[in-house]
């Protein structure tokens, strides 16, 4: 599209403003005359008719004598007077013969006149075809309107000057318009040469030539512009020379970390690769970058994880194996949202490390943990507290103790159960294939249940209620141990850190594709800079009071990968002071 120079732009406006007001100045001019001649016409016929309706008054009885008398008076003045009486009959009138006269009782400056006020009207005369002025005054003594004078007068002649009025004034304007355009015209010149020349100064600075420094006109706020621009030139050339340095020290840092990192926009192409990144996939970064990482590497694990981490629009992390030759490798992959400067989402930020030894390590440290796992105690403290209650308690009758003995029973078997979950999870922690779990129809209301009931005993000691609310029936393919396992150490966990007398709720929900399990409580809740390391091993936030508490940081640990197993979710929102809330997704 062309575009046109700003004195276009500016010049027309003045022109308008001019046009415009002269206009306005011609049309308030000639309606001010128009009105003031009107008014001017009105007062002498009012005064007219006040001056004759004393004389009328007197013959209103000689009909013959009052129709000489108004035709006479308006000779001399110049003036039709008409004479009617109330029932609206013409009885005397300068004009016209009163016999020949239409009845005038429905004339509308008669009807108010008639009720004594004095009554004016302008329209146009059949009679005389001309646009006339009435004013209608009444006659009469003690409040009695005996007659109404009416004086009138043609307004044709203010017609007349008003219109030559009009057309003085609209040829004194279009001198005016024309001497004021010429003038606007040097006014606009005078006002876009600066900007003209500071257009030619940018698109040198647009070249990048930021040396050269603008002339700084006259005016201040045109010299404030100038001299800003060339504070800005300054100021960027310093930017970009600092950018590029920052961009050659940022390549450093990216090829000299050990760790890879992969940057890929909206559309999964590769922003950036370094080499740790690209020697882990055997590419080469000049070779990939800008090409989509479908195309560029080919792991079905890494794919799966840069989808499932711009579906989920959140920090992920999860292990990838890579095969080279007869050698596997372990990869840990973190993702990050790739931000712009306003924050906005750009892209996905992918960090690799190679994490083979590391995890060798950790399965040395997950026997361990599996072997003195906290989880151990919540069944342990419900088999004490029923066997306690068995000895203590002589009067229980023989369908309690049976109830007693199978809830012991129960319990032993969730501990042994528990034992050789944990002892699976480590196993599951190394698999890629998460299919190769035992999954079965698991009713969600029954894994709720019984991980209530698991820790009833644990929330009474601290007088907490747990409510269960369940939205809707849901059934899902799952291992119900593992996801009554993972529901009881977060209602553990909630037990552990919420107040006395307070509140838990339980619940599950139905998404469009996957059952929805939450654990809500009204603690001390979690600072935010704490949740995104909050499911890591032995992570805890306040490490006094979790060992005081009985926890090994293990616990959301294991919730994490058992939900990871079932290719679901887990997410927490919490506030301080106001409680947490853990979500387990789980896929139909």
């Amino acid at each position: 599209m062309k575009r046109k120079r700003f004195l276009l732009h500016i010049y027309p406006s003045y022109l308008l403003i001019i046009i415009v007001s002269l206009i306005a100045a011609t049309y308030y001019s000639s309606n001010y005359y128009r009105k003031f001649f009107l008014q001017q016409t009105y007062e002498d016929l009012k005064s007219r008719g006040e001056l004759l309706k004393y004389g009328i008054r007197d013959l209103i009885s000689y009909p013959a004598s009052l129709d000489q008398f108004c035709k006479q008076t308006g000779k001399d003045s110049s003036t039709r007077i008409t004479v009617i009486l109330p029932d609206g009959v013409v009885i005397a009138d300068s004009k016209e013969d009163p016999a020949n006269m239409e009845n005038h009782k429905h004339r509308p400056e008669l009807i108010d006149a008639f009720k004594g006020n004095v009554s004016s009207i302008s329209r146009f005369s059949d009679t005389l075809k001309k646009e006339m002025m009435y004013v209608a005054l009444p006659i009469g003594r003690n409040h009695v309107v005996r007659a109404v004078i009416r004086t009138s007068i043609s307004i044709s002649v203010i017609h007349n000057k008003v219109g030559q009025v009009r057309y003085q004034v609209a040829v004194y304007c279009f001198f005016i318009a024309m001497f004021a355009s010429v003038i606007a015209f040097f006014i606009s010149k005078k006002i876009t040469q600066p900007i003209e020349e500071m257009t030619k100064g940018a698109e040198y600075f647009s070249n990048g030539d930021l040396s050269r420094k603008l002339v700084i006109p006259d005016s201040k706020e045109m010299a404030d512009l100038a001299q800003a621009m060339n504070s800005m030139a300054s100021q960027l050339d310093d930017k970009i020379k600092t950018t590029i340095k920052q961009k050659n020290e940022l390549d450093s840092v990216l090829s000299s970390m050990q760790e890879g990192v992969i940057a890929l926009d909206q559309d999964n192409a590769i922003i950036s690769i370094n080499p740790s990144a690209a020697s882990i996939f055997h590419v080469k970064p000049k070779d990939v970058r800008g090409f989509s990482i479908e195309e560029s590497i080919r792991n079905h694990s890494l794919l799966k994880f840069i989808a499932d981490a711009a579906k989920s629009q959140t920090p992920i992390e999860r292990d990838v194996m890579i095969y080279d030759n007869t050698n596997k490798r372990i990869v840990y992959i973190h993702s990050a949202p790739l931000m712009d400067a306003e924050k906005k989402t750009i892209g996905l930020l992918v960090i690799l490390n190679d994490v083979t030894k590391l995890r060798q390590l950790q399965n040395i440290r997950q026997d361990f943990a599996a072997n003195v796992s906290h989880e151990i105690k919540t069944p342990l403290t419900s088999i004490k507290g029923f066997i306690e209650t068995l000895l203590n308690e002589s009067n229980i009758s023989e369908e309690e103790r049976d109830r007693f003995y199978s809830v012991i029973e129960r319990n032993v078997s969730r501990l042994n159960a528990i034992i050789e979950d944990l002892l699976h999870l480590s196993q599951i922690e190394q698999i890629e294939d998460k299919n190769q779990l035992t999954l079965i129809e698991t009713d969600l209301a029954d894994v709720i249940t019984n991980a209530v009931q698991a820790c009833t005993e644990k929330a009474n000691e601290k007088d907490i209620t747990i409510e269960k609310n369940q939205r809707s029936e849901t059934t899902i393919k799952a291992d119900p141990q593992l996801i009554e396992q993972a529901m009881i150490n977060l209602i553990d966990n909630a037990i552990k850190y919420s107040h006395e007398k307070s509140h838990i709720i339980v619940e599950s929900q139905t998404g469009e594709s996957e059952a929805i399990l939450k654990v809500s409580d009204n603690g001390p809740g979690i600072a935010q800079e704490h949740l995104n390391r909050l499911f890591e091993r032995f992570y805890r936030v306040d490490k006094g009071r979790s060992r005081k508490l009985g926890g090994t940081g293990l616990g959301l640990a294991i919730v994490k990968h058992i939900v990871m197993a079932h290719n679901g979710r887990i997410n927490v929102e919490s506030q301080l002071e106001k409680g947490s809330t853990f979500s387990i997704s789980l896929p139909f």
